[in-house]
């Protein structure tokens, strides 16, 4: 194929035969609408920022918000997933997932922590904790600006999750639901105990 069919958007021969015969056997010849669609969106950003120098550079400049955005709309539609009636998990992984875009550092810090809470059994309380200090690991070794508010998106998301607990219901209001709901901001279960937590029996 001569060019690329993202810088094509009119064909004018019209001809768009594949040959009959491959090397899997016979084939009929494919037409235009058999293809494919190519976004029309992406074609004209990729195009612009060929041709345009200060249009690319305003583009590549705002990489990193770009990836912010990606990766935060990505965990939320991992939290709230449309196709399982909005109960879904925590985003941990679409966090570190960012991470590894934005800040790298950030991967292995937010692991460090996490192991930590695993090897002393429990790590909700930690998973916070890396979030909440990540901004101060990237101002100590000079990382990019946008990690403080990715990380305050972040805390965010994941607070809102477990206080939400997938629609799980709350005792009556009173103290007792104000326990619930520190129990959940901070240790992400409704109770005191992550053994009894873990082992309860559904209902």
């Amino acid at each position: 194929m001569g060019r690329s069919r993202m810088f094509d958007d009119e064909n004018p021969t019209g001809d768009n035969s594949s040959p009959r015969k491959t090397i899997v056997g016979g084939r009929p010849p494919e037409s235009q609408t058999d293809l494919p669609p190519i976004p029309s969106g992406i074609q004209r950003l990729l195009r612009y920022a060929a041709q345009d120098d200060g249009f690319r550079s305003s583009f590549l400049a705002q990489r990193a918000e770009a990836a912010a955005a990606a990766g935060l709309a990505a965990t939320a539609g991992h939290n709230w997933p449309i196709f399982l009636n909005f109960t879904g998990g925590r985003g941990l992984s679409g966090f570190m997932g960012t991470w590894l875009v934005l800040f790298p550092w950030g991967f292995p810090w937010m692991l460090g922590f996490l192991a930590a809470g695993w090897l002393l059994g429990d790590s909700a309380p930690w998973a916070l904790a890396s979030l909440a200090t990540m901004p101060l690991l990237a101002r100590a070794i000079g990382g990019p600006e946008i990690v403080a508010p990715a990380a305050v998106a972040m805390l965010l998301l994941t607070l809102i999750k477990r206080l939400e607990a997938n629609r799980r219901p709350l005792p009556s209001p009173g103290p007792e639901r104000r326990q619930v709901l520190l129990y959940r901001l901070f240790l992400d279960r409704d109770i005191a105990s992550h053994r009894d937590w873990i082992r309860r029996e559904p209902g």
